[in-house]
C-alpha cells in the first residue's frame, strides 16, 4: 500500500474510534465519546428500517457488534498509538514526495506496523458480517446486496469526481 493510503487509513481510524471502546477503556480516551461509530454491523444497523429488522435480529446484531468491536479494541488501540507517534512529528502529514528520506523511512516503518493491525481488523469485520448473514432472512440478505452496489456506485462516482480534481484526491 502507498505512504499517502495508509496514512490516510490511519487518520481515518483514527478519526472516529469506537466510541464504547474509548468509554471502557483504562487510558483516556482519544475522542470524544460520542463521535459516531462507523463499522459494518453499525451501519447495517443505521439502515434497519430500511432493511425490516426485527428487535430479535436487531439484539442479535447488536450482540456481533459488540463482540466485534471487542476483537478490535486491541488493534484499534494500536493504530491510535501510531497516529499519535506521527502526528506529533512536526513534517507529518505531508506528501511523501516533501519528505526527506528519513521522514519516509519513519512514515513507513509505521504504516508497516499498522498493516498488519489493519488486516485483522478487517478479518474480524468479515468474519461478523458472515455471523450478520445468519441472522438476516434470504430477502433481507438480498435488500443488504442491493444497498451495497448502490453504495459502492456512489463511493465509484465520486472516486471518479476526486481524480478529476487532484486537489481533493
Amino acid at each position: 500500500m502507498k505512504l499517502r493510503h495508509l496514512s490516510l487509513a490511519l487518520l481515518l481510524l483514527g478519526a472516529a474510534p469506537p466510541a464504547r471502546a474509548a468509554a471502557q477503556s483504562s487510558a483516556p480516551a482519544v475522542e470524544p465519546q460520542h463521535a459516531p461509530r462507523h463499522g459494518p454491523v453499525q451501519r447495517l444497523l443505521r439502515d434497519r428500517d430500511r432493511l425490516g429488522l426485527t428487535d430479535d435480529q436487531v439484539a442479535r446484531l447488536q450482540e456481533i457488534d459488540r463482540a466485534m468491536e471487542e476483537q478490535n479494541r486491541p488493534f484499534v488501540a494500536q493504530l491510535l498509538e501510531l497516529r499519535r507517534e506521527l502526528k506529533v512529528q512536526p513534517w507529518f502529514p505531508r506528501p511523501p514526495e516533501e519528505m526527506t528520506a528519513e521522514q519516509r523511512a519513519f512514515a513507513h516503518e509505521h504504516f508497516e506496523r499498522a498493516r498488519p493491525l489493519l488486516q485483522k481488523i478487517r478479518e474480524n469485520n468479515r468474519a461478523a458480517m458472515t455471523r450478520v448473514g445468519q441472522v438476516l432472512t434470504g430477502a433481507q440478505r438480498a435488500q443488504l446486496r442491493e444497498m451495497l452496489h448502490e453504495r459502492r456506485k456512489h463511493h465509484e462516482h465520486h472516486d471518479e469526481h476526486d481524480a478529476d480534481h487532484p486537489d481533493r484526491g
